[in-house]
């Protein structure tokens, strides 16, 4: 259990099987950039999975109403007993896409608690010390 990184050879096979577990969960992407802090993407939509094509080098997060693509530089996935918990996308501008994960019968987190599992998660990954002297921003409302 913990934090796995994945050689970038495998990143289509554990997307797929990763997939299978996502499905139906609800997800929130957190943001962290060097040059704007701590951004929310998302907030808690229904997951259908995710998807690495190699041809184009994007990692597709697939939501009920959307998608995210990312063009990935490394990926961590963060298991526990419930399966996949997180996932941590370093990108090519380095900046941390970081998907939180839950079950959609639990409540909410407070946006206090939100904000500390992302800070935590962040520095499980080693990128330090995020959002210090920045603040949480919304990346805008999505459809």
């Amino acid at each position: 259990m913990g934090i796995q990184k994945f050689d970038r050879s495998k990143w289509s096979d554990v997307c797929a099987a990763i997939s299978i577990a996502l499905l139906g969960k609800r997800a929130e992407i957190e943001v962290v950039s060097p040059d704007d802090g701590l951004l929310i993407g998302a907030q808690w939509l229904p997951m259908i999975g995710i998807v690495f094509d190699p041809v184009n080098d994007e990692l597709k997060s697939c939501w009920t109403r959307r998608s995210f693509v990312f063009q990935p530089r490394e990926m961590y996935f963060d298991f526990g007993f419930g399966g996949v918990q997180s996932l941590g996308i370093l990108d090519n501008q380095n900046a941390w896409q970081i998907v939180l994960l839950r079950d959609p019968v639990m409540a909410a987190a407070s946006g206090g608690d939100r904000l500390m599992r992302v800070k935590a998660t962040v520095r499980r990954l080693g990128y330090g010390r995020a959002g210090s002297g920045g603040s949480v921003k919304s990346a805008g409302k999505h459809e």
